[in-house]
This record gives C-alpha cells, structure tokens and sequence, in this order.
C-alpha cells in the first residue's frame, strides 16, 4: 500500500513540473503570472491579484484568456 501511495505522489508531481513548464512556455507574462500563482502556488484569488497587482476581476478576466491560450498551445492539438 505505501509503494502504491509513493507511485502516486511521484506521479502528481511530475504532472506538477510538467505543467509548471508548460505554464512557463506561455509567451504572455501575465498569463504565466496568473496560472503560476493560481495553479502552482495554489494561491486564492485574492492571493493572486495582490500577488500581480490587479483586481480579482481582471485577475477572472485574463484567467479565462490564459486558459484558452493554455489549451490552444498544449491540449488542443
């Protein structure tokens, strides 16, 4: 049972690396701020837009824009 737990956690965190360097591959910076932040440092949105300097409102905004251009660069194809 623990060498099945260890596998997963090995797993998750080479998920975690591997979008990590995705998320860094992005070309807009604020796109890799607002990802990194939310999604690495697992931070709530009100932890990311004091972390960017931005409203949680746009914070919302160029999220949904990171997202489709985080799908369109990896998943999409």
């Amino acid at each position: 049972m623990e060498h099945r737990i260890n596998r997963k956690i090995d797993r998750l965190i080479k998920l975690k690396r591997k979008i990590s360097d995705q998320i860094d591959g992005m070309e807009n910076r604020n796109y890799r701020m607002i990802l990194t932040c939310r999604y690495v440092l697992m931070q709530t949105w009100d932890d990311v837009a004091d972390s960017i300097g931005y409203s949680v409102q746009n914070c919302y905004i160029i999220h949904g824009k990171a997202l489709q251009e985080f799908y369109n660069q990896y998943l999409k194809h």
